[in-house]
């Protein structure tokens, strides 16, 4: 085999890009900032598709757009939970520790080493480091109890 009979192989990256190449994502991306700022209420909204159809690169489209904000309105904050990374994890307390740890790197909530802080108490809650149980006791007479009556 002669040097030009050999095709180069050249590997792609699978990273989510801030340009919309194919003209196709930014649509998408623009339409749902649109109507996250304009729709009352809280929303879900699914971005559902095959491996390698855009969805992350939609959502990096939807984040620079939300976070730039339109003059008129203060910029967005968008967080962004990687369900797939964590699929072998207990999801539901996953996500709330990662949006526990979000929530703090952006300092809305206050985290401190005081274990009686709230949110101190709901991570440890989270990661069954800590438990809360009510007892109920009925005060009854013991055996000596009944004697002396």
């Amino acid at each position: 085999m002669s040097g030009s009979d050999i095709c180069r192989t050249v590997l792609l990256d699978d990273l989510p890009s801030d340009d919309d190449a194919f003209g196709s994502h930014g649509p998408i991306a623009y339409a749902v900032a649109d109507m996250v700022r304009s729709e009352e209420g809280g929303k879900s909204i699914a971005l559902d598709g095959p491996w390698g159809s855009g969805k992350s690169t939609v959502i990096r489209l939807l984040r620079n757009t939300l976070r730039a904000g339109n003059g008129s309105d203060a910029p967005l904050q968008t967080l962004v939970f990687d369900a797939w990374s964590h699929r072998d994890d207990p999801l539901r307390r996953t996500f709330l520790e990662w949006l526990l740890d979000e929530l703090g790197a952006l300092g809305w909530i206050v985290e401190s080493d005081d274990p009686e802080n709230e949110w101190c108490k709901l991570r440890d809650t989270l990661s069954k480091r800590r438990q809360e149980q009510t007892i109920e006791r009925t005060p009854g007479l013991r055996t000596l109890g009944w004697v002396s009556v």
